[in-house]
């Protein structure tokens, strides 16, 4: 990212010059509003992109939509229009700079002299560039919000102390020609390999305030980032749903034409965050033909276990779907909460408790307990799987004999020793077998395609 240049303002209504970036809906929480544009920008991470965040005189925040930069530059002083004579800024009026926002892409070329560890660490931090232009901008904005291509959101707050002096002076060159970062301390130590990203990282730590606010497996989890920081710390538990009453109300997703494209919402939506067990639903809207993804995300940005609510057998427990809607699938994305560098390369599948609880909350007994809680008779006409490989998969019931087996076989609750899930466990049954197993029950797509996934469509037993 570069540093904004020392040029004068004229503050003029929005909508008098056709030149100024599109702004987003007003947000009460700056960090809120930070992870909206973290979200827009989402898989695009073939270039840097960024804008400001502003706050308006009735306390409302808003941010400039995310502008492309180049490869590996931002540059904030293109976002606003300027004058071509007198070269002057033109700024919404009623509005303050609160931060500016930009994200990083996901190259990793020249870094393989670097442990692995640091190698993640790089691209997820602010760069000497950033630090520079970061403090030399003190002025302007004193909050600077970074996407990571790693799914992590960091805040960095200004706190004019003297550890913070000190690091602008490592991060700037000479004194004739301080901008140059590339003639500073920091950036030849680097080159050097004489200090490391994660070195940075602590420095920055215990600079000013830096934090995270949406969670990676490199980050941990959110919250003020410590000076003795270490990358992929322990993470903690995943979260534990219990029910409530009243019960909270669903976070929606916008209306969508299919059941695949709101399946495609919210696998970009998870991306590649770290988290724990996201199962989830679909509603469908069977009148007009409409889908909306119920989405399990909390204040944090960390996801839920949510059927503890949505499906809890008794309805008093459930929260209010909106008017016109029912429930019409399932969707999952497996625990990628590691404390530890460890990749999520081998669960790129269905889990057999996945399918179990599809089954369960499917199912219709003949006779229904007055002693058991049992959760069924939801509709299920699509399920889907996020996997953290980046493929989304799609499975479509099929309620045949077939499939009946499969439900009678996937679980130890059925089937104990010689059920699916026991016979991956021991090694007795490949992955490979699982997954014709599912293709022959049903209709088994490939929708998003991946590493493991690289062919689009039906899946075929083989």
């Amino acid at each position: 990212m570069q540093a904004l240049r020392r040029r004068t303002r004229r503050s003029v209504p929005y909508a008098s010059h056709p030149g100024m970036p599109a702004l987003s809906e007003p947000f009460d929480d700056p960090d809120e509003l930070a992870r909206h544009v973290h979200e827009v920008i989402g898989s695009r991470r073939d270039r840097e992109y960024g804008g400001f965040i502003m706050v308006r005189k009735d306390g409302k925040y808003v941010a400039t939509e995310p502008m492309a930069g180049k490869t590996f530059q931002f540059d904030p002083n293109e976002v606003f229009p300027s004058h071509e004579k007198e070269g002057y800024v033109f700024y919404p009026l009623g509005h303050e700079d609160y931060a500016i926002y930009h994200s990083h892409p996901s190259f990793s070329v020249g870094l393989d002299a670097w442990p692995e560890h640091e190698r993640d660490t790089y691209p997820n931090v602010l760069s000497v560039a950033d630090i520079y232009a970061v403090i030399d901008d003190s002025a302007y904005c004193p909050v600077t919000y970074l996407s990571g291509p790693d799914g992590s959101l960091i805040k960095y707050t200004l706190s004019h102390s003297e550890a913070e002096k000190k690091l602008f002076a490592r991060v700037s060159g000479p004194a004739d020609r301080p901008h140059l970062y590339e003639l500073s301390e920091l950036y030849r130590a680097l080159r050097a390999r004489t200090l490391m990203p994660g070195d940075v990282v602590r420095l920055l730590a215990g600079a000013g305030d830096l934090h995270v606010v949406v969670a990676s497996r490199l980050w941990g989890k959110p919250g003020r980032v410590a000076d003795d920081w270490k990358p992929y710390p322990e993470m903690p538990e995943p979260v534990a749903c219990d029910v409530v009453w009243p019960p909270a109300p669903l976070s929606l997703s916008p209306e969508f034409g299919s059941a695949d494209e709101a399946a495609r919402y919210v696998h970009a939506r998870i991306g590649e965050r770290a988290h724990s067990l996201a199962v989830g639903f679909l509603l469908r809207d069977p009148r007009r033909g409409i889908y909306r993804a119920a989405e399990p995300v909390l204040q944090d940005g960390s996801m839920v276990y949510a059927p503890c609510s949505i499906f809890h057998p008794d309805e008093y427990y459930r929260p209010a779907l909106p008017e016109g809607y029912r429930i019409d699938g399932m969707y999952f994305a497996p625990d990628t909460v590691v404390p530890d560098a460890a990749r999520q390369d081998g669960r790129p599948f269905f889990q057999p408790d996945d399918l179990h609880r599809m089954f369960e909350y499917r199912y219709v007994p003949t006779r229904r307990s007055k002693l058991i809680p049992v959760r069924y008779g939801f509709i299920m006409s699509e399920i889907y799987f996020s996997s953290p490989d980046g493929a989304l998969l799609g499975y479509t019931p099929s309620c045949s004999d077939e499939e009946y087996r499969l439900l009678r076989q996937v679980s130890r609750a059925y089937s104990g020793d010689e059920s699916v899930q026991a016979r991956l466990s021991a090694g007795t049954l490949r992955s490979s077998d699982f997954v014709d197993m599912l293709a022959r029950a049903g209709r088994l797509r490939v929708i998003q395609i991946s590493r493991n996934w690289p062919k689009a469509g039906v899946v075929t037993p083989s």
